[in-house]
């Protein structure tokens, strides 16, 4: 049987919020190292030199990404698939508001911080930096919520019992978070999904829109015709024959 532990969670909370932070750092790495791998191996100027588009480049260089975030996409399936054999026979509603959350974490959130961790790899040409800015961007995410609970409650705000703001919903982990503890409506879940999502379409046109900056290739410009200078006009009785 489904044991609860630490404040009404499960081992399945458990699992599912380690391979969450493992991922997350995981594709944060990965990304923020994409592009200065290329120019590691020097395959970068390789590439900038075929005729290919160059958001069709970061499209190509994003293979492998998206490779490992359907990889990583199988734990958390084999994790998600007990959670649901488990909650399904308390309440159905709040075993399907807990899948679709669910499904929604997977498909939004991983790809939003390898698109994120991609345009400050691009932006910072040294890798370590690129990788530690990433990092710092996951953890300030995650400390995000702690901090708005600490300015809100004090400390230690993690005794306390009293539900959380509403606005609290905008920091990622706080989504994570109650929809394990099945704290959360639909409603509040789909306004940070609608809010990360359109996050995540706005970085991503932005970064294929801007790949010929990001990439350091020199966009061709077709130069301008220079205008000739007028001629003058000579007399026709000048020109006449005598």
């Amino acid at each position: 049987a489904r044991r609860a532990f630490w404040f009404g969670g499960s081992v399945s909370t458990l699992l599912w919020l380690v391979d969450f932070s493992i991922g997350a750092v995981l594709i944060a790495v990965m990304c923020a190292s994409i592009v200065s791998r290329e120019r590691t191996r020097q395959t970068l100027p390789v590439l900038l030199a075929t005729p290919m588009r160059s958001d069709r480049i970061i499209l190509e260089l994003f293979a492998g990404v998206r490779r490992v975030i359907f990889v990583l996409w199988i734990p958390f399936a084999t994790i998600a698939g007990f959670a649901w054999w488990f909650r399904l026979f308390p309440t159905i509603w709040g075993s399907s508001e807990w899948l679709v959350c669910a499904v929604l974490q997977l498909t939004i959130y991983p790809f939003l911080i390898a698109w994120i961790s991609f345009y400050l790899g691009a932006r910072l040409r040294s890798p370590i930096w690129a990788i530690v800015a990433s990092l710092g961007v996951v953890a300030g995410t995650v400390l995000l919520r702690f901090a708005l609970l600490w300015m809100v409650y004090g400390a230690p705000f993690w005794y306390r019992r009293a539900p959380e703001p509403d606005w609290l919903i905008v920091s990622p982990v706080t989504v994570i978070l109650i929809n394990e503890f099945k704290e959360a409506g639909l409603g509040l879940t789909s306004v940070n999904f609608l809010l990360y999502g359109s996050l995540l379409f706005w970085i991503r046109r932005y970064c294929l829109r801007h790949a010929d900056e990001l990439l350091g290739r020199a966009v061709f410009q077709r130069p301008s015709p220079v205008p000739e200078p007028a001629r003058p006009i000579r007399d026709e009785r000048a020109v006449a024959p005598a």
